[in-house]
């Protein structure tokens, strides 16, 4: 139990990273087409812009997996299946 405890504790800190994330990206496009309009370089933003969405991408993968690992712990069969890997 305590170990479905911390996966839901991480989900939520993950969920919370990702709606960070998406936030700062919105701010930045913000920011990026105002420079823009303005006929400003936007050369540094975009590479900025870039890895942040890559970053982002990341984080769903690794929300992904910790909602797998939640269904895992939420059934048997996944259970009894990984002890078997463990003893051998």
């Amino acid at each position: 139990m305590t170990s479905e405890i911390d996966e839901t504790a991480t989900l939520a800190l993950a969920d919370r990273h990702i709606s960070e994330g998406e936030e700062r990206i919105r701010h930045l496009t913000i920011t990026r087409d105002s420079l823009s309009v303005a006929g400003r370089d936007t050369g540094e933003i975009d590479r900025l812009l870039t890895l942040l969405q890559d970053t982002l991408s990341v984080w769903h993968v690794h929300r992904n997996n910790i909602l797998s690992a939640l269904e895992r712990q939420n059934r048997p069969e996944f259970n009894a299946a990984y002890e078997q890997i463990e003893a051998s």
